[in-house]
């Protein structure tokens, strides 16, 4: 089970793109390391990053789901996440970029007709919801002197912070209580299962 909210929903936007997008374009997470040329002229690249600084946001945690006998592990909702992630489509021509561009663009709104942007499920983080939607597309015209012909999506994620903790077994305690009421003791037992 990861325990990072951000990388596995950019896994699961990777897995998601790659598998729409199929040999029409290699998806990799982030961009190559500055060493490393991009083969672009093979075949259209699409990298995914996202923003160094997101935004976390605490809510009164609720239970999600329960599991155990020995020990009960309890999974809790206990904030949401937001962060700004970044798709971009590098091709070699304009012509490719605007062939594939389309079929990005497609990817990215997988809840069409009903409302635009991709939801998604992490399968590696408590299966939570992925929300993506989509802030500012844009092409990059300044990037063709350099060979690459550019197109980038900024898209907004909000998922849910999940912790999880384990609670020993359950029991039973029995609380006496004694009051003397006119001159008489009563004694009541209750039994309480925390």
């Amino acid at each position: 089970m990861a325990t990072d909210p951000i990388s596995s929903a950019l896994d699961a936007l990777v897995t998601h793109l790659a598998s729409e997008l199929g040999s029409s374009a290699t998806v990799r997470r982030g961009w190559p390391e500055a060493a490393v040329e991009m083969d672009v002229g093979t075949k259209p690249e699409v990298a995914v990053t996202a923003s160094p600084s997101p935004r976390a946001t605490l809510v009164s945690p609720r239970e999600l789901d329960e599991s155990g006998s020995e020990t009960l592990t309890v999974t809790y909702r206990v904030g949401l996440l937001e962060v700004l992630v970044q798709v971009d489509l590098w091709c070699a021509y304009r012509a490719t970029r605007d062939e594939v561009a389309p079929l990005v663009e497609a990817a990215l709104h997988n809840q069409l007709p009903r409302t635009s942007g991709l939801w998604l499920t992490q399968d590696d983080y408590y299966s939570r919801p992925l929300s993506f939607d989509i802030e500012a597309p844009g092409t990059h015209e300044q990037d063709a002197a350099a060979g690459e012909w550019r197109s980038s999506w900024t898209l907004r994620l909000t998922t849910d912070l999940v912790v999880q903790t384990e609670l020993p077994e359950t029991g039973q305690i029995d609380i006496q209580l004694i009051t003397e009421l006119a001159s008489e003791y009563i004694t009541e037992i209750t039994p309480i299962t925390p």
